[in-house]
């Protein structure tokens, strides 16, 4: 499913382009601040913790929880 990163919020599941071309990775969020013109995200995934900053509107991909 589709959202836009000001959507986001805890617990959710990113999937991510990552380190190489066609490499997708699972990145589960543990924070989202947003302000008007940015939204950074922490997440934790099988390859280390990250920080994503990106636009509200930037469209991600969210993986179903299971």
């Amino acid at each position: 499913m589709n959202k836009k990163a000001c959507d986001i919020k805890a617990g959710d599941t990113l999937c991510i382009e990552y380190g190489a071309p066609d490499n997708f990775v699972n990145f589960k969020v543990r924070a989202v601040f947003s302000t008007d013109s940015k939204t950074m995200v922490l997440t934790d995934s099988n390859v280390g913790s990250e920080t994503f900053v990106l636009d509200p509107e930037t469209k991600v991909i969210v993986a179903p929880n299971v």
